[in-house]
């Protein structure tokens, strides 16, 4: 669709970008919408009395062939496990909750709801297709790729962005705020039984160090990096997390409402041409399984 040459006149082919308020930029949005499952969310079908439990998965990171002085080669055959739980899960009824799941793309345009390049910063995706369902679901539960071997729920996310490049090779400045906010990280809420799953932890890093007296940050402190890190992962857990707290849930409470990261194992090496083996993916579905079935006991 970007680049159809139908369309070539709402592209600015330069910049990458499909130029606002055109007949294309409608398109694409109801394409993101549609494919994406934005706007198919519904909880109407839920069993009475179950929990509901939003999902949200990822595009795979580092598709784009960019040099930098992180990273020198690419995988384009690099999936993403989240993604692949976020499209397994859809609709299960078979862990304890009804579940609805949606999969988010790797792009700081959509996050922030600006299309500059570098300097963006704003509303997005996030809070216009997650911020209707704080008061109607019972947990939001935000996925994504972590570190081989490692299974964590993230303890802390941060306002503070890295500015790593995305899918579209943009960035952000290093040290920036995702928005406007007076809450410069904030805490998870998803139910400790998280970790009664085998091999999933607690993640309670904070700027990147180790936290072996699980002390919480100071109150107000800026921190470089969520336990999460500072990419897009760190920033969806603390975007969902800020509706939360600034918003009342079903039951009348604000900020009540189990909100937080999972950081699932990554399966592949982005430096080499290789596919997601299934035995892998399978065997990590049915650990994330067994940990969102121990948190929904949780609720």
């Amino acid at each position: 669709l970007k680049r159809h040459p139908f369309f070539c006149f709402f592209i600015d082919f330069e910049k990458s970008l499909v130029k606002p308020n055109t007949k294309l930029s409608k398109i694409i949005t109801l394409f993101e919408e549609k494919s994406r499952n934005y706007t198919g969310i519904d909880f109407s079908k839920a069993p009475v009395g179950s929990k509901r439990v939003l999902i949200t998965g990822f595009d795979p990171f580092l598709l784009n062939s960019i040099d930098h002085k992180y990273k020198t080669s690419f995988n384009i055959l690099q999936s993403n496990p989240s993604g692949v739980v976020s499209l397994a899960l859809a609709n299960n009824t078979n862990l304890g909750a009804y579940i609805q799941t949606m999969v988010i793309p790797v792009r700081y345009t959509d996050f922030d709801g600006s299309q500059d390049n570098t300097n963006g910063q704003g509303e997005g995706i996030i809070e216009k297709y997650i911020k209707p369902f704080i008061s109607q679901v019972d947990m939001i539960v935000t996925i994504s790729q972590y570190l081989p071997k490692e299974n964590v729920i993230d303890k802390f996310g941060t306002a503070t962005r890295g500015g790593f490049n995305d899918n579209l090779d943009f960035t952000r400045i290093n040290g920036s705020h995702a928005l406007t906010t007076s809450y410069e990280w904030i805490e998870t809420t998803l139910p400790k039984e998280f970790t009664n799953a085998p091999n999933v932890v607690l993640n309670w890093k904070y700027n990147g160090v180790n936290n072996p007296s699980f002390k919480p940050p100071t109150v107000g402190v800026k921190l470089s990096e969520g336990s999460g890190g500072d990419y897009l992962s760190n920033e969806i857990f603390y975007r969902v997390a800020k509706l939360r707290v600034e918003n009342l849930d079903k039951n009348g409470n604000r900020g009540k409402l189990p909100t937080g990261h999972f950081h699932i194992e990554k399966l592949q090496d982005e430096t080499k041409e290789e596919d997601l083996n299934p035995l892998e993916i399978t065997n990590l579905l049915k650990t994330v399984k067994k940990g969102i079935e121990e948190g929904i006991k949780g609720l």
